[in-house]
């Protein structure tokens, strides 16, 4: 394992530079952080969906494996690593990160598939996602709440 780690959902993709955006924040202190999101659809719905998750990002220090999630190796184990779930583990691992540091939002990209939106409709899938989010903060477990996602 190397000094730096990056973790990324199967369905998106980084832009040319960005690894070496990250190499550089983390060789200049950062912890830990993300890229910044866009989709691989430019329909206004993503534009705007993009823009608020970066606003989220850079606010909340809530980074998702969409977003392309980094950190230093020795700061992965010291919150803990990644918890051995079946589904919002990065969603766990951005709130016990951001607890030790604020995170570094890059400017480089990651683009996201809207596969998932426009195969089960975009704001049912908006909604799910937020109630899912809001269930796990209130104590559902991932388990549980996976069920509810599928």
């Amino acid at each position: 394992m190397g000094e730096r780690q990056m973790f990324l959902h199967a369905d998106s993709r980084i832009e040319p530079g960005l690894l070496k955006e990250l190499v550089t924040v983390v060789e200049n202190g950062a912890a830990w952080g993300c890229a910044t999101l866009e989709f691989d659809n430019q329909a206004i719905f993503y534009i705007i969906l993009s823009w608020f998750s970066n606003l989220r990002s850079r606010i909340f220090n809530s980074c998702y494996g969409d977003q392309a999630v980094y950190c230093r190796r020795n700061f992965y184990y010291q919150i803990g690593g990644y918890p051995d779930w079946p589904f919002l583990e990065d969603v766990e691992f951005s709130r016990r990160a951001r607890l030790r540091e604020r995170g570094r939002i890059i400017t480089a990209k990651v683009t996201s598939s809207a596969r998932r939106f426009e195969k089960q409709g975009r704001g049912k899938t908006l909604l799910l996602m937020q109630w899912i989010k809001l269930l796990f903060a209130l104590g559902l477990s991932p388990q549980k709440l996976i069920m509810l996602y599928r």
